[in-house]
């Protein structure tokens, strides 16, 4: 039986974080001017107590952190064999919107390398991040945000040769 070594998950966002945070200053905006035109009360003149609730009523109701709640998939590295693959997992939606209710399902093959024994930790790092790299094409023409940050950090530190020979044992030892 063949079980798969799992190692990371890299998250798929419907947009970048600085779209996001550009769209939210731009309908923040709005919701001044909306508060000021219903109650006829410039923001500058309202209590600080009621602005303050204010915003953070929008901020709810927002969606926001961008970090946590923008998620719209997954893309899940593990080693089988000689090989590291990723997957993805997705929302199933036809639009994407900040406060959609999600539920992931499997969506297929990220992408797929096969790892030589000659590779060393540095080349097989480097291969898995162009990979993950051309993968943010295919999702939606390229206009959802993939978010290698932490990837790129912890990636540096990995040893991946042996991360890979791991899997082949672990694989070798499931027979």
């Amino acid at each position: 039986m063949l079980r798969d070594l799992y190692f990371f998950e890299i998250p798929i966002y419907r947009m970048s974080e600085k779209s996001f945070n550009d769209k939210y200053d731009r309908d923040l905006e709005r919701h001044w001017q909306c508060l000021e035109d219903a109650s006829g009360v410039p923001c500058d003149k309202m209590s600080d107590r009621l602005r303050m609730l204010s915003e953070n009523h929008f901020w709810e109701t927002y969606g926001t952190p961008w970090r946590f709640n923008q998620i719209v998939g997954w893309i899940r590295l593990y080693v089988l064999g000689s090989q590291i693959r990723g997957e993805t997992w997705m929302c199933r939606a036809k639009r994407y919107t900040r406060n959609g209710r999600r539920r992931y399902r499997f969506f297929g093959k990220a992408f797929e390398m096969s790892c030589s024994k000659d590779m060393t930790s540095a080349e097989l790092g480097a291969e898995v991040e162009d990979r993950l790299r051309s993968c943010v094409k295919n999702f939606r023409s390229g206009k959802m945000h993939v978010d290698l940050e932490c990837f790129m950090t912890a990636s540096q530190f990995l040893n991946w040769r042996s991360l890979v020979d791991s899997g082949r044992s672990h694989w070798m030892s499931e027979e």
